[in-house]
């Protein structure tokens, strides 16, 4: 049985293309790495398919993101109900920061119990368990409603945010703290141990005296 023969390349050259045209049809036998495309090393074996470690690393890599991907595709933020990344972890069960901040404000708000407020005396739900007015206004007009007294440091008259305030200001609460010692250090108990090393004279420092080597003494005779 006589096997076909293939047309020549010149036989192609008038169908179609021109003479300038790189274009060849003859199809290309070697083996190449899947990953990067490049000839395999002379003498590999047929079933081999990279042409490194590295591409098989890379190859590895790329299976592992698709693999996840599609496994984390789907999710649902519970608070908006928006889609979560597939590049957040796999526990995540909201998409944003904000997201995540406003369902534990929710959560606090569940646990606290509904408390009237100690300015204007309306029920309102805290957010947090300390919380003790309902707006900030009424924070603010809770402080004016205190009566004025005077500052322990500098004596004027101002407003105080809590009951047991004192000063008026964080600068006078750190100066009246150096006036009366609070700031300094505790000094340490004098014992006779460290009485004699405090009354023991103490040693002249020792001058430092380079070692005499050879090309020293040749830099000393040379000099003078």
């Amino acid at each position: 049985m006589r096997c076909k023969s293939f047309p020549s390349a010149g036989a192609n050259e008038g169908r179609g293309r021109g003479s300038g045209d790189q274009v060849s049809d003859t199809p290309d036998l070697a083996h190449r790495c899947e990953c990067c495309g490049n000839l395999l090393p002379a003498g590999a074996r047929a079933s081999r398919k990279f042409c490194s470690p590295q591409c098989v690393q890379k190859e590895r890599t790329r299976l592992e993101r698709e693999a996840r991907s599609e496994e984390l595709a789907g999710r649902a933020c519970a608070t908006c109900g928006e889609v979560i990344s597939a590049h957040m972890r796999r526990d995540a069960k909201y998409c944003s920061i904000p997201c995540a901040l406003a369902a534990q404000r929710k959560r606090r708000m569940a646990v606290a119990a509904a408390r009237l407020c100690a300015s204007c005396g309306s029920l309102f739900q805290p957010d947090k368990p300390g919380r003790r007015f309902c707006s900030q206004l009424c924070a603010v007009e809770a402080t004016r409603k205190r009566q004025a007294i005077s500052c322990a440091q500098c004596g004027v008259k101002f407003h105080p945010r809590k009951d047991n305030a004192r000063f008026c200001s964080r600068s006078c609460a750190a100066k009246h703290k150096h006036a009366t010692g609070t700031l300094r250090h505790f000094p340490r108990k004098l014992t006779a141990a460290r009485l004699d090393h405090a009354l023991a004279p103490r040693r002249p420092k020792r001058r430092y005296v380079q070692r005499l080597t050879p090309a020293r003494l040749d830099r000393l005779l040379a000099g003078r």
